[in-house]
C-alpha cells in the first residue's frame, strides 16, 4: 500500500519518525527505507512525486543506522545487478551515482564495515563503468576484513573485472583490503592476475602495499 505515492505523502511524517527511531524492527526499518531510495531516484530522474525534500532525504539517510544504510547499499547493488548488461553503466552514471554523490551520507560515521562491505560490490555490476564506480566508493568506504576478493567483490558473476578493469580493481583493493586482517585467500591469484592483465602495475606502490600482505609461502 506504502508504494502508492498519495499514501506515502500522508504518511510521510511517520514513515521518517519510524525510520529514526531505534525502537521500530530492523525489519521494518529496511523496508521503510527503500521508499526513501524510490523517492530519490524518482527525484533525481525529475519527477518529484513523493513529498520529499532534498534535504529531507539527506537528512533521514544520515539518521538511520548502520544496519538500515548496508540494507540500502545492498539494495543498490541488487539494483544494479538485475538491470541487463548492455543498460548498467547508463543506470549507474543516470541514477545510481548521483543518488551516491547528491544523497549518501558523507561522513565518517557513515563508512562502518558492513556498509562499506556491500558498496564495494557495486562497481562489479556497473557494467563498462566499473572504474567510475570505484572512483566513486572510494571517498564513502573505509578497509574492512575481506576474506576472498573474488567472492567479495562479486566479481565471480561477472565478466572478469580483474580482466578487463586491472587499475579499477587494483585501486579498489588498495582502498578496502584492511592490512590489520588477514588476507584475503586469493590475493596472491588475483595479484598475479592483475601482472597478467597490465604488466605495469607491478609499478605502482599501491601494487607493492597489496603484495606485502601476502602470507609467506
Amino acid at each position: 500500500v506504502l508504494h502508492d505515492v498519495a499514501i506515502f505523502n500522508r504518511l510521510k511524517q511517520p514513515i521518517l519518525d519510524a525510520l529514526e527511531s531505534e525502537h521500530t524492527d530492523g525489519g521494518v526499518r529496511e523496508n521503510l527505507s527503500e521508499f526513501i531510495l524510490t523517492a530519490a531516484f524518482n527525484r533525481i530522474r525529475g519527477h518529484d512525486l513523493h513529498a520529499l525534500s532534498r534535504v529531507e532525504i539527506r537528512r533521514a539517510l544520515t539518521r538511520m543506522p548502520d544496519a538500515t544504510l548496508a540494507a540500502m547499499a545492498f539494495n543498490l547493488w541488487r539494483l544494479l545487478a538485475q538491470t541487463d548488461d548492455a543498460d548498467r553503466a547508463g543506470y549507474w552514471t543516470g541514477t545510481v551515482k548521483p543518488f551516491l554523490k547528491d544523497y549518501w551520507p558523507n561522513d565518517v560515521t557513515a563508512r562502518t564495515e558492513e556498509v562499506s562491505a556491500h558498496l564495494a560490490r557495486i562497481p562489479a555490476v556497473a557494467g563498462s563503468a566499473f572504474d567510475d564506480a570505484v572512483e566513486t566508493m572510494i571517498g564513502l568506504m573505509r578497509p574492512f576484513a575481506l576474506q576472498e576478493i573474488r567472492y567479495g567483490l562479486d566479481f565471480e558473476h561477472e565478466s572478469d573485472p580483474i580482466v578487463l578493469h586491472p587499475g579499477g580493481v587494483l585501486r579498489l583493493l588498495a582502498a578496502i583490503v584492511e592490512r590489520a586482517a588477514a588476507p584475503p585467500s586469493d590475493l596472491v591469484s588475483v595479484l598475479g592476475k592483475l601482472l597478467e592483465a597490465r604488466a605495469e602495475l607491478a609499478n605502482e606502490p599501491a601494487f607493492w602495499r597489496l603484495r606485502q600482505l601476502q602470507r609467506p609461502g
